[in-house]
């Protein structure tokens, strides 16, 4: 008898938590914001800001917002004779 009054116990704190938990506010924020929000961070942050939520993944995969993020270099970083110890960018 007394293994079901834990398991009751148990439910009723679990109830309890999901009613004290409040709204996330970041479930407030529309897509448009979210993505404004993401255009402005590194292009490896936002690689690694995939692995946060669904959501999160589904918007920085859309095709549509995909323009609006930040993009990987284009171009071909190589070392020159005349430059010394520096290297330059070719684009």
């Amino acid at each position: 008898m007394e293994g079901g009054s834990s398991s009751k116990k148990r439910r009723w704190r679990k109830r309890k938590l999901k009613q004290e938990r409040k709204p996330n506010p970041a479930t407030q924020l529309t897509d448009d914001l979210l993505v404004e929000i993401l255009s402005r961070v590194p292009y490896r942050s936002l690689c690694r800001f995939r692995c946060v939520s669904t959501r999160w993944r589904a918007l920085i995969s859309h095709p549509d917002y995909r323009r609006r993020l930040p993009q990987t270099l284009a171009g071909i970083f190589h070392r020159s004779p005349t430059a010394g110890c520096g290297v330059s960018f070719v684009n």
